[in-house]
């Protein structure tokens, strides 16, 4: 989920440097990482819960027709049936097939939406906070963080831009500031970027 969220950002950070300045020359950038944001931003960790939560809704139903449709199975397979009792839990057990088939497919579609709808939340609301700090820094271009991209980063200036971020974006929206996710440790550990190389 957040690495979508983190792909769909760092497309919407790059085009609109380049296109505001076609002819400038960037001589400083910085790095951002999108989980560190939604990890220290209670704001940002609210955004998502809410997908988490239908994913978990849905895996509990997927699971339970699931639980179903194996006993029907165990009870076909059980001796002592008559050809009747068989061509019902056949007809049972086509029928479970066919609804969790459908289930699955619902489920993604749903979980797809609200993961687009916070994804496009989390633009609206976070990249106004980028551009601001990052103009007052001087920065001409933010990359968005992404395993595997840099050879060498330093893992300090990318956590302390990210939280500078998480800290104005909880400011803005100071009721969801204070926001854990239900079950979440009182003090839950950010996402980190992984170590230098």
């Amino acid at each position: 989920m957040r690495r979508s969220a983190f792909l769909f950002f760092s497309a919407a950070l790059a085009l609109p440097a380049v296109a505001q300045q076609p002819s400038a020359i960037i001589d400083k950038f910085a790095v951002i990482s999108i989980n560190e944001v939604i990890g220290q931003s209670g704001h940002c960790r609210k955004m998502f819960a809410a997908v988490e939560v239908l994913g978990k809704q849905w895996q509990e139903r997927l699971q339970a027709k699931g639980q179903e449709l194996q006993s029907k199975q165990q009870q076909l397979q059980a001796s002592g049936l008559s050809e009747d009792g068989k061509d019902l839990l056949q007809k049972q057990i086509r029928d479970l097939q066919i609804d969790g088939q459908k289930m699955q497919e619902d489920a993604k579609a749903e979980v797809e939406r609200a993961q687009q709808k916070a994804q496009d939340q989390l633009n609206q609301d976070v990249l106004p906070i980028v551009r601001e700090v990052a103009g007052e820094k001087g920065i001409g271009t933010v990359l968005a963080y992404q395993p595997g991209l840099f050879a060498v980063a330093d893992e300090k200036a990318i956590v302390a831009f990210s939280d500078e971020v998480a800290k104005r974006v909880d400011a803005k929206f100071p009721a969801d500031a204070g926001y854990k996710a239900p079950g979440a440790p009182a003090t839950a550990p950010a996402p980190k970027p992984a170590g230098k190389k």
